[in-house]
């Protein structure tokens, strides 16, 4: 398990990631993200399941689009501030399970403080079980769900490897396969 995430992996409570679509444009995508996000955890043996939130979770829905409208200002996600009101939600033992946010593209986008270095374009992800996604397309899926499975950007970029920031390729490094079947190994092991 990553042990880098402040809640060492909330998802695995319940061995759970739901995706969840937050108006019409996100539903026609979910069902391809799901697909997408389920041939990436085979490809490492990790035993998660994706579900659709909103089939699934659907007592959830209201409480995940609130955290999005309270996150928002000016069509701006603070995902600081979404990370945050996340875990204070997980506190009460709310969503104990991986989360994957679908949003418009058209209608929303990342809050980059001035601080940040490398600006939130495709989505954002983090190990503590959280995922929103502007961009469905195969390379931005595996990159940010990849960084719910504990992987980090490379520094400095990596030739090849879709844990650059561009997140140019679908596909990992050896060094980052390597890096996941590490921290995974326990859950990999005991399926």
């Amino acid at each position: 398990m990553p042990l880098s995430c402040p809640n060492n992996g909330v998802h695995l409570r319940t061995k759970e990631v739901a995706v969840f679509a937050i108006d019409d444009k996100g539903n026609s995508l979910k069902s391809a993200v799901i697909k997408e996000l389920g041939e990436l955890l085979r490809e490492f043996s990790i035993p998660l399941d994706v579900t659709d939130g909103n089939l699934k979770r659907s007592e959830d829905v209201q409480q995940i689009q609130a955290l999005l409208r309270g996150s928002t200002k000016n069509a701006k996600i603070d995902y600081d501030k979404l990370e945050r009101d996340l875990r204070n939600v997980r506190d009460k033992e709310r969503l104990p399970y991986g989360v994957v946010i679908l949003i418009d593209k058209n209608r929303y986008e990342f809050y980059n403080p001035p601080s940040q270095r490398d600006r939130a374009i495709y989505g954002i992800g983090v190990c503590d079980g959280l995922v929103i996604l502007r961009h469905t397309h195969k390379e931005s899926v595996r990159h940010e769900f990849a960084h719910m499975l504990g992987l980090p950007h490379h520094e400095p970029p990596k030739s090849g490897c879709i844990m650059n920031w561009e997140c140019a390729t679908p596909t990992f490094c050896e060094e980052c396969k390597r890096r996941i079947e590490r921290m995974w190994q326990d859950e990999i092991k005991g399926g």
